[in-house]
């Protein structure tokens, strides 16, 4: 099982989000990644049903948005053919939003 250094390491890119409705972003070095952001990627893992060693992440974000009230995480990763966004809470680790491609 991979740690959370190698899977810092495997996050391609950290990086401000194109979209509007996402505000400040928090680029974050990815071998500095908090224990918090590992956790929010876990959570992203388990509800799409995948763990580390069946995906690759491609990148991670961290912002604030003015409709949540706690910081945010995106991790974006493939499995196979399938394309993953998540989004989940930092604070209270809830999935908020996903889209499987």
């Amino acid at each position: 099982m991979k740690s959370v250094a190698q899977i810092a390491a495997a996050a391609c890119a950290i990086a401000l989000i194109a979209s509007p409705v996402f505000a400040l972003a928090e680029p974050i070095p990815t071998a500095a990644m908090p224990a918090a952001y590992a956790k929010a990627i876990d959570v992203a893992l388990k509800h799409a049903g995948f763990t580390y060693r069946e995906v690759e992440i491609d990148d991670v974000y961290v912002f604030d948005s003015p409709t949540y009230d706690e910081p945010l995480l995106e991790v974006e990763f493939q499995a196979g053919a399938l394309d993953c966004h998540y989004i989940v809470g930092l604070n209270t680790l809830n999935v908020d939003q996903w889209f499987i491609d």
